[in-house]
């Protein structure tokens, strides 16, 4: 598997492949070495590091030079922007960082961890379905609004990053749960099923659509609450 990879990466790239009974056993040797200044003491980064992987194998992410979790764009983003303030002025960096604040901070392992490795129910054959049909309406519908109000963009985006949704596709769920038999047609289904779910946001009218747009962090609250019951 690890020469396989090989090829595809760049040549200047400093990547380190290391087996995944290797990294299980002892997290704390390939990425302590990595983080410049831990942020987070106290969370259990390591841990949740080896289990978000168990759990969701294909799901990208990064942990930053803080010590934190980076999935989204503006993760990646937001911690660029403070290793740059990091290298320019040490004294500023530290009276403007918010790790401290897991509210105010992106990044922050808990986060992360915390949804996707608490919230994530079972899910089997016969509830596929409807996690499927969660996950993908959760995902278009901000979408949607994102185009068509984008004045609430940015506070469904905090809403959907602090949520499961953010780090988990249908493809992933399907590759995980459903009988290899039939993983084939649900994918082909997929496609059809996001065009008729967005087809059927954009028939509504401009005031139900727009209040759809403006209630999606309490529709993401509900969805994660009814998860967990």
């Amino acid at each position: 598997m690890q020469e396989s990879l090989k090829p595809k990466l760049q040549p200047s790239a400093q990547v380190e492949m290391v087996d995944w009974s290797a990294f299980k056993a002892d997290p704390q040797r390939y990425v302590a070495a990595l983080i410049v200044k831990d942020e987070y003491p106290n969370s259990n980064l390591m841990r949740g590091v080896v289990a978000l992987l168990e759990k969701y194998p294909r799901t990208q992410f990064g942990i930053t030079w803080t010590g934190g979790i980076a999935i989204t764009r503006n993760d990646y983003v937001h911690t660029q922007r403070i290793y740059k303030l990091f290298r320019e002025d040490k004294d500023e960096y530290e009276r403007r960082k918010v790790s401290s604040d897991q509210a105010r901070d992106p990044i922050h392992p808990e986060n992360h961890l915390g949804p996707l490795l608490a919230t994530q129910p079972a899910v089997d054959g016969s509830r596929l379905p409807l996690v499927l049909m969660e996950v993908e309406t959760v995902k278009i519908r901000k979408q949607v609004c994102e185009a068509r109000f984008p004045a609430y963009a940015q506070r469904n985006e905090v809403a959907y990053r602090d949520s499961p949704y953010a780090s988990v596709t249908s493809e992933q769920l399907i590759e995980a749960y459903a009988e290899p038999a039939q993983r084939a047609g649900i994918l082909r289904g997929l496609e059809n099923d996001r065009n008729s779910t967005i087809s059927n946001f954009q028939k509504m009218d401009a005031a139900r659509f727009e209040k759809m747009c403006a209630e999606l962090p309490q529709a993401i609250e509900r969805f994660v609450k009814a998860r967990t019951k």
